[in-house]
């Protein structure tokens, strides 16, 4: 038989909400990473690395991340297997998932402490 990993197949996928406010997913193709054998086209396929998370915003900017995972697809079929996370990310070099869709959050919180701080300046 075969491998017993779940299989993923990836179709039609769009990044979601034009809204202000949200909960958006995105796709990244990190790359084709190697030739494998892929079991659903029975040949030797290239197979991409495909970063796939999830994010809550304000307005795009301040955002953090709710969810995410690594999928190696074959280039054909777009089937493939769902990855470790924390052993993809100690061979990237850079980190795909820019920045202020991982620290939008802190940054909002931190503008907030600098207002809240200068308010406080400006009261004494």
């Amino acid at each position: 038989m075969g491998d017993p990993t779940p299989t993923f197949v990836i179709t039609n996928f769009e990044e979601g909400g034009d809204d202000c406010l949200g909960i958006w997913r995105k796709m990244v193709n990190c790359g084709t990473v190697r030739s494998q054998h892929c079991d659903i086209c029975e040949r030797e396929r290239q197979f991409n690395l495909i970063l796939e998370y999830q994010y809550w915003g304000i307005y795009w900017i301040f955002n953090f991340i709710t969810e995410k995972h690594y999928l190696l697809l074959c280039n054909i079929c777009s089937r493939g297997q769902k990855l470790d996370s924390k052993e993809v990310e100690t061979h990237l070099e850079d980190n795909p998932i820019p920045f202020m869709r991982r620290y939008g959050c802190l940054t909002l919180i931190g503008i907030i402490a600098v207002f809240w701080i200068l308010s406080v300046i400006v009261r004494c």
